[in-house]
């Protein structure tokens, strides 16, 4: 884990010494893998690349964009079974080219970095094999389960690994965070395909090549497990989407705000040395801390004047009310807690339980620094002029003890100063987001769809706050300030 403030983009120069290191170990690989083709093989290897190929037209695009993935894994692994680590491997380099980049929207250097993994992948996968033992088109279960389990598992571990470096190289996230984070789920998917692979190579031996496109269905349907997953991850995201700009489609003012606040949680998060899947999930509770303002009334969210005591208790309900809807989404309702006490304070005098010290959720105590730091450097209804990071990271040590965690400022103030102070720099930059910024014109229409989310929770149309510093004048309680 990358220790300090949100770590910098890694230098471009060794991502490419990486790529080109892969490329050329790939080109070395294959020409001293090249195979020597019989006649009688030919109709054999290409069958087995013309089912490589078809699976690879079906990609599934993995979580948040980060590449794609496919079934043809199982026809690659029964190649090495039946036709050996060379075949294989040239197989695994040319079959799964795919359209996309034969037409020039993928570049040269991407395309060769592809061709290149999956060479090595199958080659390592191919040579434990046989080294274990293993005899190219002489399966035996029983006699060969070491090799097979072994050569299955240098697959997955090449080819996962090769494309985490070059993510780790390129991006502002740790090696394991990546791991962990985006490609953990692939392990399952290797050992679900596995077997399917072992039976395809069963097939050809016994039955031949018309057996082995009759377990082309069960590929499709491996395939389309698959994009089930990603449409369910995707389904997660746009929920989240659809709340936040239902949230800023109602209060111009607050627009970016959830934005800012969850980029400022990621990067002090990240300095804290969380797990990143930790960190992805504070990501989203940083996302949504202001749900619950989709039940205050318009006139309370936008009012440029002093609120009254009665509406004032309204916007203090907000954590209840966002805790409450998130409750009715099943794959968002494991950080309510976050959400619920992100205006608790140090002190004990926050809301809506009083809690003290770290009896507050780490989530919810940097959530309230970042949420409070963001409104202070921002334009709001009743202020006009922001205060400067400084100024914003001063009040926050002025607080420390009393409404903030003091460590977590300490950090956070170390976090913050990092990042681009340039006005809409944050914005420009590589966002954290889990997802594009919603276009003006799908506002209103995410706003009543997360609206329906409201009433399907059952709660009444009032309600919202955040603690944010500067409390208004004729507002109850001293602190640090309040954005609404």
């Amino acid at each position: 884990m990358v220790g300090g403030a949100e770590p910098q983009r890694r230098p471009v120069s060794w991502a490419l010494l990486y790529v080109f290191a892969v490329i050329g170990l790939g080109a070395l690989t294959m020409y001293r893998l090249r195979p020597h083709i019989t006649g009688g093989e030919w109709i054999k290897v290409l069958s087995f690349a013309l089912i490589i190929f078809v699976t690879e037209v079906m990609p599934v695009e993995l979580p948040r964009g980060r590449g794609t993935v496919s079934v043809s894994y199982a026809v690659i692994y029964a190649s090495i079974l039946v036709l050996g680590p060379g075949l294989a491997t040239w197989l695994a380099a040319l079959a799964t080219l795919r359209l996309v980049e034969l037409t020039g929207h993928v570049s040269w250097k991407a395309v060769l970095f592809n061709r290149a993994q999956l060479a090595i992948s199958a080659a390592s996968a191919g040579l434990a094999y046989v080294a274990l033992g293993g005899v190219p088109g002489q399966i035996d279960i029983l006699r060969d389960f070491g090799a097979l389990v072994a050569s299955a598992g240098v697959y997955s571990l090449v080819n996962i690994t090769t494309v985490v470096v070059v993510m780790y190289l390129t991006q502002r996230l740790s090696f394991w965070g990546i791991w962990v984070k985006d490609f953990k789920w692939m392990i399952p998917h290797y050992l679900a395909l596995t077997p399917l692979g072992v039976l395809i190579g069963l097939v050809e031996s016994y039955v031949g090549l018309a057996g082995v496109f009759l377990l082309f269905v069960p590929l499709v349907i491996a395939r389309y497990s698959l994009q089930l997953y990603a449409q369910m991850r995707e389904a997660y995201l746009a929920t989240i989407q659809a709340m936040v700009a239902a949230i800023e489609a109602r209060d111009p003012y607050t627009a970016g705000h959830s934005r800012r606040v969850a980029r400022y949680t990621v990067a002090t998060a990240r300095a804290l040395h969380l797990p990143e899947d930790q960190t992805e999930r504070l990501e989203y509770a940083a996302w949504l801390h202001d749900v619950g303002k989709l039940a205050v009334p318009d006139h309370i969210l936008q009012k440029t004047g002093s609120l009254t005591p009665d509406e004032w208790d309204q916007m203090k309900r907000h954590p209840e009310t966002g805790a409450n809807i998130l409750k009715q989404i099943k794959v968002l309702g494991r950080d309510v807690d976050v959400i619920l006490h992100h205006h608790e304070r140090w002190n004990g005098e926050g809301y809506p339980d009083y809690m003290q010290g770290r009896a507050i959720p780490l989530g919810a105590r940097l959530i309230a620094i970042a949420d409070a730091y963001e409104a202070m450097t921002s334009v709001r209804p009743y202020r006009a002029q922001p205060m400067t990071r400084d100024e914003a990271v001063g009040e926050l040590e002025k607080c420390a003890s009393s409404q903030f965690d003091p460590e977590l400022v300490r950090t956070f103030a170390m976090a913050v100063k990092a990042l681009p102070e340039t006005p809409g720099a944050e914005e420009d930059a590589e966002p954290g987001a889990p997802f594009r910024p919603v276009a003006a014109s799908r506002l209103r229409a995410a706003y009543q769809e997360a609206a329906a989310t409201v009433d399907a929770a059952g709660q009444e149309p009032h309600i919202v706050d955040q603690l944010q510093m500067e409390k208004r004048k004729s507002e109850p309680a001293s602190g640090s300030g309040v954005d609404r």
